[in-house]
């Protein structure tokens, strides 16, 4: 059919499309549904994860389901080693026997005050410092303390006591002198701080 007027190549031209579907979403949709897997490579995902196969672990190994006790473990931690030590804070006319510790070893260099290895009991400790030559007027008191390092823990007792002379084999400083001079590390400086308390 055509307009008056029109040539049967305008007729052509203008002639009218098919009926769209009512809804425009419903091929989308349907595609969507579909699932979608290359064809190349879809097959080979599950390759080999059958009942009993094993997994991967982190180093690389495969480890088989079911036996946790061959997945890589974490080392146990090292534990810290104990040491006992029996520390001498001695007084003699106001001024306090220290020592320098080796240059090699913990607190290499560092200052320190008189020290022994192990717990010693009262009498034992009044005998080592008469064995030193420090003959003690009294014993003032002895306290406990610990102090932990990286690898190692110290646990102390401190003595306290004053001698009648004061032996070469030390050196003797006044509290001011400590402070400005000698920097205590903290395992000794624990006792230090108790001196103002004796």
């Amino acid at each position: 059919m055509t307009t008056a007027g029109a040539s049967p190549q305008a007729s052509r031209r203008f002639w009218p499309c098919p009926a769209a579907p009512a809804n425009p979403l419903a091929g989308a949709k349907a595609a969507l549904r579909r699932p979608v897997r290359p064809a190349d490579r879809g097959p080979q995902l599950h390759k080999g994860l059958g009942k009993g196969s094993g997994v991967f672990g982190v180093d690389g190994g495969q480890c088989p389901r079911g036996h946790p006790e061959r997945l890589p473990k974490k080392s146990p931690k090292r534990e810290k080693r104990l040491e006992e030590k029996t520390v001498f804070i001695l007084e003699c006319q106001g001024r306090y026997a220290l020592g320098r510790r080796g240059d090699k070893g913990l607190l290499a260099g560092l200052w320190e005050f008189p020290n022994l290895e192990g717990l010693l009991s009262p009498q034992q400790a009044l005998e080592r410092l008469e064995e030193w030559g420090l003959h003690p007027r009294n014993l003032q008191k002895i306290i406990h303390r610990k102090h932990v390092f990286t690898h190692i823990i110290w646990q102390m007792q401190g003595v306290y006591a004053s001698v009648e002379e004061p032996r070469e084999d030390f050196t003797w400083m006044a509290p001011e002198e400590i402070e400005e001079q000698a920097a205590l590390p903290t395992a000794f400086r624990l006792f230090w701080e108790e001196c103002d308390h004796v």
